[in-house]
């Protein structure tokens, strides 16, 4: 009976155990995803930031603004 009894506390904290680190590397995997997907977020929506920019400088260009307009609209939207 009392090897019985041993062996079930031993399989019952094994079992706890296990799970623990398992939820931990669950827990893990689950912060690193996250940081992942806000740096592909950033980056996604820098990338459209970007191209909205430029396709605003070529219109600017094609509408026959100045070089001068044109810097003037860079120092008051992107120059801090």
């Amino acid at each position: 009976m009392l090897k019985e009894d041993m062996m079930r506390i031993f399989n019952e904290e094994f079992k706890s155990q296990m799970e623990h680190a398992r939820n931990l590397a669950f827990q893990e995997a689950k912060r690193e995803g996250m940081k992942e997907g806000m740096k592909e977020g950033r980056k996604e929506g820098m990338k459209e930031g970007e191209e909205k920019t430029a396709k605003s400088i070529l219109e600017m260009f094609d509408s026959g603004k100045s070089p001068e307009e044109i810097k003037a609209y860079l120092k008051t939207n992107f120059i801090k």
